[in-house]
């Protein structure tokens, strides 16, 4: 699979993010289509294709439309938010460390574009 650059994952009832991080090891992908499928369900419209984005960094494209320089800029910075938004205990946000342990992609962002405003503050004691 080293040479696929382009992948229809439209309408194949993915839930999860493994299918994503899978696509991502794939050193040519460039065009992915992925919609209609329980995933986009589970965040706010336009989200998923920001996540996709900053997850694979190599795409191109995505859903028939061009992935152009300043949109993977916002994927990527909204990436971080994202990460430090959804996968703390119940109640808590995540430790931006821990998630940087647990994420290359996360901690590649957050050393390129640094941590939002509001965890930079958290982060030295408010």
């Amino acid at each position: 699979f080293g040479e696929l650059s382009f992948v229809a994952l439209a309408r194949n009832k993915i839930e999860g993010w493994s299918s994503v991080d899978a696509l991502s090891t794939l050193p040519k992908i460039a065009e992915l289509r992925l919609q209609d499928n329980p995933l986009a369900s589970t965040m706010r419209p336009g989200a998923l294709r920001l996540v996709v984005i900053a997850k694979i960094t190599t795409l191109t494209g995505m859903n028939g439309s061009e992935v152009r320089p300043r949109e993977r800029v916002e994927a990527e910075k909204f990436y971080i938010r994202h990460c430090l938004e959804s996968g703390g205990e119940e109640g808590k946000a995540p430790d931006a460390d821990e998630v940087a342990k647990g994420d290359v992609r996360f901690a590649a962002y957050v050393e390129k574009y640094g941590l939002p405003a509001k965890e930079k503050a958290a982060a030295v004691g408010g």
